[in-house]
């Protein structure tokens, strides 16, 4: 899912440390989709978003909730939610509490569902339901320390990348159940739980520093840390800001990778399809809380996000605004038709184009977005409808 761009604005310094975006996006649930977008969410809530926590153990059974499955890096049931949140959010938005389960036999070249036409009558799917259910006992577990969730890696450099697609999560549902005046005892919860979530990574990381995919996606912790001085810094200003600065100093330097002539790094991870994707809105992230040089010549941060779109296009690009990339970028840089790209990469994309826009205002983020979301995102659903 990807948030609308809101009111455009000037880029100028915020009373809490960090820019203002040009444009800000609408709070979660404020967009009442209709036509072929709300079909697609449909679509979304009769797949596998709406049933994953009917069947996938990891989701149903997952650590997050008090169960054994989802180990590891405990990113299952993080992902899930920072989906199914805005899903179910729009979904209400439009007016659809209930999906009704269908029978898309007759569309699916012979292939039916496991369940009868009678029990597919009957079903329903309520994704609202779902997401309070898991948010509720998440909350509800946060540890005395303020860690959300598992917290059996204290000592680990890539704890800090498992929770975060939870904190995402938190914020978007703060904005889902808020009446505009953010005094609801959801979004005063969920804000709290957050902050004492992320002031807690910043105590540990002078110690413990980062590694692997919390090094190369350490943008997505600082997207919170922002989300937090724009909405509910709570008191925290000075903290929040520092944090950003250890967060950039910990991670991965992406803007050198984006900068070097073919796309190399010692970092392998940094050539990974979803990472790069994750890694393409880095400089506009930085843009508000570093609003000096880059470090890269006279360019700016809109600069360094333009060129990187170019050389990406140049380099590995593909008709439907993405690049090859499936799990890699080809060892020798390749916009072949026979290499392709997944379904994860293709939405960080979109996400990053869409912030990207909304930080630097530069339409031709925002088109690319569109590009992507009807060309390469539907040939990734393998579905009656669409794929």
């Amino acid at each position: 899912m990807f948030r609308a761009a809101g009111v455009v604005c000037l880029l100028v310094a915020s009373t809490v440390g960090v820019l203002t975006p040009r444009s800000r996006p609408l709070p979660v649930g404020n967009v009442r989709p209709k036509g072929w977008l709300l079909r697609q969410l449909v679509l979304q809530s009769e797949g596998l978003s709406g049933h994953l926590s009917m069947f996938w153990p990891d989701i149903q059974h997952s650590s997050w909730i008090g169960g054994a499955a989802d180990l590891g890096l405990h990113e299952r049931v993080p992902y899930w939610l920072n989906g199914v949140v805005p899903l179910a959010a729009l979904l209400e938005a439009a007016g659809v509490k209930r999906v009704p389960e269908t029978d898309h036999g007759d569309h699916s070249h012979g292939h039916r569902h496991a369940y009868s036409s009678a029990q597919a009558k009957n079903a329903s799917v309520d994704i609202a339901l779902q997401v309070d259910r898991y948010i509720g006992y998440i909350l509800d577990h946060q540890g005395a320390n303020g860690w959300l969730g598992p917290d059996d890696h204290a000592s680990d450099p890539g704890q800090y990348w498992g929770p975060t697609n939870v904190l995402q999560a938190l914020t978007m549902w703060a904005e889902w159940k808020d009446d505009g005046t953010r005094t609801t005892k959801e979004w005063t919860r969920a804000a709290s739980a957050v902050l004492r979530h992320v002031l807690l990574c910043g105590k540990r990381l002078p110690n413990t520093g980062m590694n692997s995919w919390a090094q190369v996606r350490w943008q997505d912790l600082a997207l919170v840390v922002e989300w937090l001085l724009d909405n509910a810094p709570q008191g925290m200003e000075a903290e929040l800001t520092a944090l950003l600065t250890t967060l950039r100093a910990a991670g991965e330097d992406w803007e050198a990778f984006f900068e070097s002539p073919d796309l190399t790094a010692p970092n392998g991870l940094t050539r990974h399809n979803v990472n790069l994707a994750q890694g393409l809105k880095t400089a506009a992230v930085r843009a508000r809380f570093e609003p000096g040089g880059t470090g890269h010549g006279n360019y700016t941060w809109a600069d360094l996000s333009a060129r990187r779109m170019k050389k990406l296009d140049a380099l590995n690009g593909l008709p439907t605004g993405m690049f090859n990339g499936d799990e890699y970028l080809p060892t020798n840089n390749s916009r072949h038709p026979s290499r392709g790209i997944e379904l994860c990469g293709v939405v960080e994309a979109m996400y990053s184009y869409n912030l990207m826009y909304s930080v630097h205002g530069n339409t031709a983020f925002a088109d690319r977005a569109e590009l992507v979301a009807f060309n390469a995102l539907p040939a990734t659903w393998a579905s009656p409808r669409g794929g």
